[in-house]
């Protein structure tokens, strides 16, 4: 009976110690298997936060385009309004650049793009003196792939070699150069007028003031007679 028993007992122990490392292979899965887990959790994280550092670089560069592209309407919008200002303070050169702008568009419009009032002018009296549409000239002249006034005239008018477009840029340029010089003369003349005007006014008070001592002598001279 003791032997049974004590046999039994030797095949529990056996049993116990072969299961040990069986349970503890187990719990090491398990536990590498959380590790593992946690270990794949980090890496998603940090392709998340990868992710999420591309975005914030492609939203700062969008940013530095959006303002670049801000600054540059800005500055044409400025442009624009002081080639029309330039333009409207003088009556008559308005007048004759509202003659040759094509029917329908404003000086505003017209200006937008340009770079300065003898840009402008210079393409509007080259558009006349070739018969060129206007907006043609503008828009090579404008546009992303900005050219010359005289490239411009001979992309416009292949017919027109390039010698001579550049020639007729010239003189259009010339041209400019007047109407701008005439601005130029008419506000100088107006300023000159306004200060002689006002320089008259003194010399008219001293006139009245000799006339008034006058008429006091002769009235004194009667008084005495």
């Amino acid at each position: 009976m003791k032997t049974n028993n004590m046999f039994i007992t030797v095949l529990t122990l056996a049993f116990v110690l072969a299961t040990v490392p069986a349970f503890a292979q187990r719990g090491g899965l398990g536990i590498g298997g959380v590790v593992g887990g946690h270990t794949a959790v980090n890496s998603a994280g940090g392709a998340v936060s990868s992710a999420g550092g591309a975005v914030t670089s492609a939203g700062a560069q969008a940013g530095a385009a959006k303002g670049t592209t801000q600054a540059g309407t800005s500055a044409q919008a400025a442009a624009r309004g002081g080639i029309v200002t330039h333009i409207d303070s003088n009556p008559q050169l308005a007048t004759q650049v509202q003659s040759m702008l094509p029917s329908g568009v404003t000086l505003s419009s017209a200006a937008a793009g340009f770079r300065n009032e003898g840009q402008f002018l210079a393409a509007l009296n080259a558009s006349q003196n070739l018969d060129i549409p206007f907006e043609t000239l503008k828009t090579k002249m404008t546009g992303s792939d900005d050219m010359s006034l005289g490239a411009a005239i001979h992309a416009s008018k292949p017919s027109i070699s390039d010698h001579d477009a550049k020639e007729e840029a010239k003189k259009a340029e010339r041209e400019a150069k007047k109407q701008m010089d005439v601005k130029a003369s008419a506000s100088a003349h107006a300023n000159t007028s306004t200060s002689a005007n006002a320089g008259t006014k003194p010399g008219r008070a001293n006139v009245d003031a000799d006339d008034k001592t006058s008429a006091k002598a002769s009235a004194g001279a009667s008084v005495k007679r």
